[in-house]
């Protein structure tokens, strides 16, 4: 669906679609080099990675969905709705707007990536998680 949409804005762009499972470490790790994230499953696992990697990489994203409420008795249409929520490392924390329910998302396994080539621990925590990204950069930059 975004492919036409993708080329549309750049006809340059390279676009890899990813199949797989985005919480298995190996699926996770290759979202962590890309310019843009989207961001259209329900889950708070997905919520909480989603938002770590958008923090702590500095890769802008954007949750996207779309609810139908149903009267439970009578099956009638009750409310339909869609959000499109951008998150950047400046805004749009799903943490911090209380989009990441932390009661299931504490019933959740730590997310932790790791392979021979790169060893990341995705910090959850909001404040300042982009720093370990920015101290990196620099330290390329200086020749460290």
């Amino acid at each position: 669906m975004a492919r036409p949409n993708i080329l549309r804005a750049n006809k340059n762009a390279q676009i890899e679609a990813i199949f797989g499972d985005f919480l298995e470490a190996d699926i996770a790790e290759r979202f962590i080099d890309c310019d843009y994230l989207f961001l259209a499953a329900d889950t708070m696992r997905a919520r909480l990675l989603f938002n770590a990697i958008v923090h702590q990489y500095l890769i802008p994203g954007v949750q996207v969905g779309a609810k139908v409420r149903v009267d439970p008795k009578s099956g009638e249409v009750l409310d339909a709705y869609c959000v499109v929520r951008p998150s950047t490392s400046e805004q749009g924390c799903l943490l911090c707007n209380r989009l990441i329910n932390s009661a299931k998302a504490a019933r959740t396994k730590a997310f932790q990536t790791s392979s021979e080539s790169v060893s990341v621990t995705l910090t959850v925590r909001c404040r300042c998680a982009s720093v370990i990204t920015l101290k990196r950069r620099g330290n390329v930059a200086s020749g460290q």
